[in-house]
């Protein structure tokens, strides 16, 4: 499929199934223990991934800089979840969700220094949607009614 190969197609479906992640986890909030939301999460994750490799094929990669990015990547992504869910059970998603989405720009600022991405993105749009995405946030902040 065409679309498939796009990258800010496939960038727009990854935003339409993270809008998911954190509409379903504030709806798990308050419905059982904290720490066994994880679990499940992880549960998800684990199979999903096993579909995805059956369907994919190939060998399974014991590569040990493969398995240990992977691992980093599990650990802060978990954390993130783990944040983002005692941050629901204290506010709201319309708060909240924009403030955990600055992850954008540390991404963006990260991409940049050390990935060299300045070779490839026009830096002053790129930090212009940066400040763009910190006022966005902070005005959010403001919408709280106290």
């Amino acid at each position: 499929m065409w679309m498939l190969k796009s990258s800010l197609i496939l960038a727009f479906l990854a935003s339409l199934f993270f809008a998911g992640t954190a509409l379903s986890l504030k709806l798990v909030t308050g419905t059982g223990p904290r720490s066994d939301t994880i679990i499940w999460l992880g549960a998800a994750v684990f199979s999903i991934g096993c579909v995805w490799k059956f369907v994919e094929g190939g060998a399974f990669s014991w590569s040990l800089p493969f398995i240990n990015y992977s691992i980093l990547c599990g650990a802060f992504w978990t954390l993130g979840m783990i944040c983002v869910l005692l941050a629901f059970e204290l506010g709201s998603v319309t708060l909240v969700t924009p403030m955990y989405n600055i992850n954008t720009l540390w991404v963006m600022l990260a991409g940049l220094i050390f990935f060299k991405e300045y070779e490839k993105v026009s830096v002053p749009y790129a930090l212009i949607g940066g400040v763009l995405i910190i006022l966005g946030g902070s005005i959010l902040g403001f919408a709280e009614r106290r």
